[in-house]
């Protein structure tokens, strides 16, 4: 019977562990949002007063160019670094750096392009097509950065990082010949800091070392890609339908609030989404065990959701009113609405990670293209047929549900593997 003990007892201690250990490692990169983040929020109550909603509005189109460059500009080589062999490893740096130069370089023309011959409806690419290629190339060497950094498990250093971004936002924003929109391109900066590293790597490769990385590699850009992009850009597309449909002001009013209400759950989903990449590796050979963590993860998750979304209901309009100031329209269903729809979110995208390790990629993409289809579809129809609020519930809607699909789809993967 002692023995039986023993035999019953081992699994716990281990889930425990590999909990135990997560939060270690996601401790400090959450540390370090939650210092940027609420450097951030303090700031905003002087930036709401200094810029007005429509020049947030601007703001978000920004972070939409930033957001998007995050995912796709190394061309998903940065996402590779983490659990890479030693061989591999160098090169993909290499190549990460080169994808997201040329990218910058691409799509910057690109965008251009299309506003000056009528495609694309986007006047700021006209005069500022410096901050757009800016944007990218800092966003993508900062995801490189991280990358590299979550390799060697130097995770203070990933919290150190992102606090740095969000004090250096706030430090630039506040100085109005500067602005908002070059704030955010250059808050991202350290990520430049790859660059000595990168050449580093280069020194004494040759082209034909990079091919041969890539033909190992050529399985995660080649399917992870178009999932990536169908996700940041489907996800982005409430923002274009915002401001198309109803304007910079109203576009600006939900980003801020998305910001300000949802913001601390993102910072939570997003550490545990970096560590969760590295951390389901551990557990490929053991489906128990990520069935524990994922587990586990959702709950903590779900349960902090619930939490915010009663705050929000409860003050989240008066105390959003004292942080902004008079010239913002702050409706207090909608404040729980924006909570609803960030959280959704937030409780799922970590979970993601397992399809990465698990080379599951079919199972992400069948989901990120069903999402792309229905966003497209959808918000813009909507849009023009309902009030502001009225598009924000229905947006609130349509991503609890959709991601509770996601849930299944993950569970249901990491499920059959056992028996595999």
């Amino acid at each position: 019977s002692g023995d039986h003990r023993v035999l019953h007892s081992f699994p716990t201690r281990r889930s425990s562990d590999l909990i135990l250990r997560l939060l270690q490692r996601a401790g400090w990169v959450t540390a370090g949002n939650i210092v940027g983040q609420a450097a951030v929020l303090l700031a905003t109550m002087w930036l709401a007063r200094m810029y007005t909603p429509a020049e947030f509005g601007l703001l978000a189109i920004v972070l939409v160019v930033s957001n998007i460059s995050v995912a796709l500009a190394g061309l998903r080589f940065d996402i590779a670094i983490p659990a890479a062999s030693d061989e591999d490893a160098k090169g993909l740096v290499v190549m990460a750096m080169l994808s997201v130069l040329t990218t910058a370089l691409l799509a910057t023309g690109a965008l251009f392009a299309a506003d000056r011959f009528g495609w694309l409806d986007l006047p700021l690419i006209e005069t500022h097509a410096l901050l757009f290629f800016l944007t990218i190339l800092t966003s993508g060497t900062f995801q490189t950065l991280t990358a590299c950094l979550v390799r060697q498990e130097r995770f203070r250093t990933v919290g150190v990082l992102r606090g740095a971004q969000g004090l250096s936002f706030v430090a630039v924003a506040s100085a109005p010949f500067i602005g908002l929109l070059w704030a955010q391109a250059l808050s991202l900066a350290w990520g430049l800091a790859v660059l000595p590293a990168t050449l580093a790597a280069a020194r004494g490769m040759t082209p034909a070392h990079l091919v041969q990385i890539i033909r190992r590699q050529w399985k995660l850009p080649l399917f992870s890609l178009p999932g990536a992009a169908l996700d940041v850009i489907g996800y982005s597309m409430v923002i274009w339908v915002l401001v198309g449909v109803y304007g910079p002001a109203e576009a600006g009013t939900y980003s801020q609030m998305q910001r300000l209400v949802g913001g601390p759950l993102m910072l939570i989903s997003i550490s545990l989404g970096q560590v969760m990449l590295r951390q389901t590796v551990d557990h490929l050979g053991d489906p128990a065990a990520m069935r524990t963590l994922l587990f586990r993860v959702f709950a903590g998750l779900a349960g902090m959701t619930l939490l915010a979304v009663i705050a929000v209901a409860a003050v989240g309009a008066p105390v959003l009113r004292l942080i902004m100031g008079d010239q913002w329209v702050i409706a207090p269903m909608m404040a729980v609405l924006v909570t609803v729809a960030v959280g959704a979110r937030a409780c799922v995208s970590p979970l993601s990670s397992v399809l990465i390790s698990m080379r599951r990629f079919d199972i992400g993409l069948i989901w990120q293209a069903l999402y792309f289809c229905s966003a497209a579809l959808l918000f813009p129809w909507m849009a023009s047929h309902l009030s502001f609020q009225g598009f924000i519930a229905f947006y609130a809607a349509h991503e609890a549900m959709l991601y509770t699909v996601y849930l299944a789809l993950i569970w249901r993967t990491v499920s059959r593997s056992e028996g595999l």
